[in-house]
């Protein structure tokens, strides 16, 4: 209860035809919490990847 985050997202994608890439990155950072991130809980900070490929038709 009471907990506080904020997230920040880019989100590039590349497409030619009918084939897409795109990509994801993201930070996120917990501001008021008991608990967070890692493997104790006690990371205040994740960053986060994807990719993602694929065919649109």
């Amino acid at each position: 209860p009471g907990a506080k985050a904020w997230s920040l997202t880019i989100t590039p994608t590349f497409q030619d035809k009918g084939f897409f890439a795109r990509v994801e990155l993201s930070y996120v950072r917990v501001t008021s919490s008991t608990a967070a991130f890692g493997a104790t809980g006690t990371a205040p900070n994740q960053v986060r990847g994807m990719i993602e490929t694929g065919l649109t038709f």
